[in-house]
């Protein structure tokens, strides 16, 4: 990314109140859905479903105020 349109995308996420979490990034988010589906064994065939299923656990997690980096499972 640019270095203008990082400052763009920076004056966005400021002007909606969003703050850059660095547990919410891209990479972590990878990183964490990495080892979900490693440990749970999910066949690669069903990993594109199982990601859509693992994001809406955390955004119900997030919108209940609860720690969605915690795992009970």
């Amino acid at each position: 990314m640019t270095g203008d349109r990082a400052a763009r995308h920076g004056a966005a996420d400021e002007e909606l109140g969003l703050e850059l979490q660095p547990e919410l990034d891209v990479a972590g988010l990878a990183a964490a859905f990495g080892v979900y589906a490693s440990e749970r064994r999910i066949p690669a065939d069903r990993r594109r479903e199982a990601l859509g299923e693992w994001l809406d656990e955390l955004i119900a997690a997030e919108q209940r105020g609860d720690d969605p980096a915690r795992d009970d499972g």
